[in-house]
């Protein structure tokens, strides 16, 4: 990934701590966390956001950045919606992606409770747990989940199995697919 995109997300996460509003990274950012690195061209982040802090954040970003839209409808997806915001960034020629990850009500705050702070990329950020990132790669279940997880467990197999189980089974899917990959 790009050092473009890392200040990118560097700064999209102080614009979430600036609103005081609780956030984690999750994605391709967080994959290469958890796991060895891979390439990206978005940032996600998972909020817990209230429709009156969407106004506020959508504020903040138009002060801290040159946004260009901040898409009106979110876009459902399995378990979550996302809300997709597009930048021009540091005057670069390309434009930056960042998708807001809203999660329901019920498991937003588990995530939030299970959120790691880590000092990473120079600054501390908050990262969504292993097991949490894994549970939304079961829900949306294309490739590049599937590859993600293989690539987390293969890194790095010590999780919290009974909460990862519990969750999948509860909010996702496709718990087989990590069963077979436990063997």
């Amino acid at each position: 990934m790009s050092a473009l995109l890392i200040d990118f997300m560097k700064d999209i996460c102080v614009s979430f701590e600036k609103e005081n509003i609780p956030y984690c990274l999750a994605g391709g950012l967080a994959v290469s966390i958890w796991g060895p690195a891979r390439g990206t061209v978005d940032v996600d982040i998972v909020a817990s956001i209230s429709d009156e802090e969407r106004d506020r954040i959508v504020r903040r970003f138009e002060k801290d950045f040159d946004l260009l839209q901040s898409h009106k409808d979110d876009m459902p997806m399995c378990l979550v919606t996302i809300w997709r915001h597009i930048f021009n960034y540091k005057d670069e020629p390309d434009i930056l992606q960042l998708d807001l990850i809203i999660v329901p009500d019920d498991y937003s705050g588990k995530i939030m409770n299970r959120k790691i702070e880590i000092e990473e990329y120079g600054m501390k950020i908050y990262v969504i747990s292993k097991e949490d990132l894994i549970v939304l790669k079961l829900a949306s279940f294309r490739n590049q989940d599937k590859a993600d997880i293989e690539k987390i467990l293969e890194h790095d197999p010590k999780l919290d199995w009974f909460y990862l189980e519990n969750t999948a089974k509860k909010y996702g899917k496709n718990w087989d697919f990590i069963y077979s990959l436990r063997k």
